[in-house]
């Protein structure tokens, strides 16, 4: 099955569980366009936006299918505009292989794909913990938006990896997780672990405050030194849904 093929397919499955009319792609492809590029916002605070977020109900399965379904928009757009096109499947693959043969990354590239997959892994790894240890509705709701986002995100990028040549993890990186920006230790992970209640809602903020920074730091590395436009199209998403949600915590009264 061609590349185009598996887009169209996967986008058509989104867009029938979000409910998603054509008419309103581009209000989606705004809300997931990079902060730096957006309009400038008026009065709405922080703090009432949030709080008007946690109060929709269903939001954060929602949101986690919008964002990847964005991402999907922005990476798939040149295989959608072929299949929409029609032709054979002969055509189809044929400008895969052409497209294939053209893709252009370099070590930035591969650094970065190998680096956040176990950075994605760990934040999935925190958030899977809130479920059983906070009853804070706003927690729980970032918790599963966190998972939702993430682990196709981790999907993506195993397959870049894939298509380059390269391992998951490079030979030289083994046992160096938590030397990247903003991975918990083992005694943090731990520690998060042990706790239940307002102790987590305030240590699961907190390390996910680094967290995300260490993310956005990573993704603006490769935006600035990598190759591949759709490596940046998925740093830029990183960027713009972290710096949201980094917002969302500090903005919350947890003691």
């Amino acid at each position: 099955m061609s590349l185009s093929t598996i887009i169209v397919a996967a986008n058509a499955q989104l867009l029938r569980r979000l409910d998603l009319r054509p008419e309103r792609l581009s209000d989606v492809v705004t809300e997931f366009t990079p902060i730096r590029d957006r309009p400038a916002r008026t009065s709405t605070t922080p703090r009432r936006t949030f709080r008007r977020i946690r109060n929709r109900a269903g939001l954060s399965r929602r949101h986690s299918m919008i964002r990847t379904f964005a991402v999907m928009v922005a990476l798939g757009a040149g295989s959608l505009t072929l299949a929409a096109c029609g032709g054979s499947d002969t055509a189809t693959s044929a400008a895969d292989t052409s497209a294939g043969a053209e893709a252009v990354f370099n070590d930035a590239d591969v650094t970065f794909a190998q680096g956040m997959i176990p950075h994605h892994s760990q934040a999935i790894d925190m958030a899977a913990l809130a479920a059983d240890r906070t009853e804070n509705p706003a927690i729980l709701d970032l918790a599963s938006r966190i998972q939702g986002a993430q682990d196709p995100e981790i999907e993506m990028m195993r397959g870049w990896l894939q298509t380059w040549g390269h391992d998951e993890m490079a030979a030289d990186m083994e046992g160096m997780d938590h030397d990247m920006s903003g991975m918990m230790s083992d005694d943090d992970m731990a520690a998060l672990e042990a706790a239940s209640g307002a102790e987590f809602d305030r240590l699961f903020a907190e390390m996910m405050i680094e967290h995300h920074q260490g993310a956005i730091d990573m993704a603006q590395t490769v935006i600035d030194d990598g190759a591949d436009p759709d490596v940046r199209t998925l740093a830029e998403a990183i960027i713009a849904a972290q710096s949201a949600e980094i917002a969302e915590m500090q903005a919350l009264d947890l003691g």
